[in-house]
């Protein structure tokens, strides 16, 4: 898991009571990537965003900085956050998705959110930051755990598939938030720093509003309804509320928050909510039920007064006998209804049977022919199989005949082979014997035609040889027949023809 600060933004701060002043924020942007590389993708938002209800506004006071921190969150062995060591000035009760108009003239989508803070408590701190916010200058930043990303997560981008909302933080001047505009905002934390030192001062001069020993207050995570699921039925007509924003409206209504002791009096837990009413079960007795009804005007929902709230028990079967005996009446005439549709379609059923009779006897004989073709064709591919079964192995007792054949008949090729060429041999040995010089015979090159029975190449040596021996011999007649001539006249040098002898003159 991975915790991620998202720069957020305080866009309207409006007085309840004096108790009490109802803050406007926009928590992020959604499909638009932040500072940190992180995109939240509207469709996670919509599953997600009710995470933030109940959870605090929050600071965290380091005396020798005089400074904030961050959410400074403890996790149990189990990886859940089960306490925030921080000081809660304020609580989120409700959270939403519209329009925002950005300083680049751009519209996103973008979650909301609306918190109490506790005036009464933190007088200097919400004063602080209703000043910082007439100046234009009064942002907050939302802490958010990733529990798993989406695909192929990188530093430059990435979106989360599973994530929860933890706290709205005041960030000390040290702690760089998401968007880049951090340097101004550092200035206008050093002055809630101090608020926040002379709060903490008063408080200690004035042990009578601290919290009481023993009560839980609101920096603690705590689980929405008791961990139940609310039960929806029906529509609402109001487009701009959600049947889940409703549910945490009278959530917070049924359990408010002691801005005085920083704690919620838990006494109901929604079971089911239907368009004008809801159905309540005390919480420490679960054979008591409440059906309370409720209105909203301007997006505001509004609790009936409780003398109008109507106690019953599991079914929400009212204590009043006259509405219990009405109650019985109508579901007794209910059944009555049904009962006669019960027959009338019955009825309906067996006209429709006898109709269908023809039919029915007409398709189970084509089931019938159908059965008996598919058992024919059956036995035929069984038949056929058994055949090719046995083929199969006579085939296969052939050719282990035919192989067994062959590997006897190759030892006794084998031993002609050799023999012929034994013999092969032999014969060459004899013949180029004689044809050959001894040294020829003898060489390495006459041996290796001889084992190969390369006739060719002992024919060539042969030729080679008597080539040889011819150059030799009349080389040796050349040197004996040479004769030595002796001229007596120099005409005898010269040489003539028969036509110069005839012409020649006669001596």
């Amino acid at each position: 898991m991975e915790k991620q600060v998202v720069n957020s933004k305080i866009i309207e701060i409006a007085s309840k009571n004096d108790i009490t002043k109802t803050v406007t924020m926009m928590v992020h942007k959604n499909d638009s990537v932040n500072g940190n590389g992180l995109d939240f993708k509207q469709e996670y938002v919509e599953q997600f965003k009710n995470t933030l209800i109940n959870k605090p506004v929050v600071a965290k006071y380091y005396e020798e900085y005089d400074d904030l921190g961050d959410h400074e969150p403890e996790f149990d062995d189990n990886g859940r956050i089960v306490k925030l060591n921080t000081i809660a000035i304020g609580t989120i009760y409700e959270s939403w998705i519209d329009t925002y108009n950005s300083d680049d003239g751009e519209t996103y989508n973008a979650l909301y959110a609306k918190a109490d803070l506790w005036n009464y408590k933190y007088p200097e701190i919400i004063a602080c930051v209703e000043r910082l916010y007439n100046e234009g200058s009064c942002d907050s930043s939302v802490e958010v755990e990733i529990h798993q990303y989406g695909e192929n997560p990188l530093p430059h981008y990435r979106y989360s598939t599973d994530f929860t909302y933890l706290a709205n933080c005041l960030l000390g001047s040290s702690v760089a938030p998401a968007d880049s505009d951090a340097g101004v905002k550092a200035i206008n934390q050093k002055e809630i720093a101090s608020a926040i030192k002379n709060d903490l001062k008063r408080l200690e001069d004035n042990p009578q509003i601290t919290d009481e020993e023993g009560v839980e207050t609101m920096s603690t995570v705590e689980v929405f309804n008791k961990g139940k699921e609310v039960k929806y039925h029906g529509e609402l007509e109001i487009s701009s509320l959600k049947f889940e924003e409703v549910a945490n409206q009278i959530y917070n209504k049924l359990n408010p928050i002691n801005a005085k002791t920083d704690s919620r009096t838990y006494k109901y837990w929604i079971r089911d909510l239907y368009t004008d009413y809801v159905i309540a079960e005390e919480w420490d007795d679960y054979d008591t039920l409440w059906k309370i009804p409720y209105t909203i005007a301007n997006d505001e929902v509004t609790l009936a007064s409780e003398d109008q709230w109507q106690k019953g028990s599991l079914g929400f079967i009212p204590e009043n006998s006259t509405e219990l005996n009405q109650l019985i009446q109508e579901k007794e005439s209910k059944v009555a209804e049904l009962n006669s549709q019960l027959t009338t379609l019955k009825e309906e059923l067996n006209t429709m049977s006898e109709q269908k009779t023809t039919e029915v006897a007409e398709l189970e004989t084509k089931i019938a022919e159908l059965e008996t073709k598919v058992t024919e064709l059956s036995e035929l591919v069984v038949s056929e199989k058994e055949a090719k079964t046995s083929i199969e192995t006579e085939l296969n007792t052939k050719v282990e005949e035919l192989e067994g054949q062959i590997t006897e008949l190759s030892k006794y090729k084998e031993k002609v082979e050799k023999a012929e060429k034994d013999a092969k041999i032999a014969e060459l040995n004899s013949k180029y014997s004689k044809l050959l010089s001894k040294e020829t015979f003898a060489s390495e090159e006459t041996q290796k035609a001889i084992e190969a029975c390369n006739v060719a190449e002992l024919n060539s040596l042969v030729v080679q040889e008597i080539a040889k021996e011819k150059v030799e011999a009349e080389v040796e007649i050349n040197s004996k027949d040479d004769v030595t001539v002796v001229a007596s006249k120099s005409e005898d040098l010269l040489p003539t023809d028969k036509k110069s002898k005839w012409h020649s003159p006669s001596k």
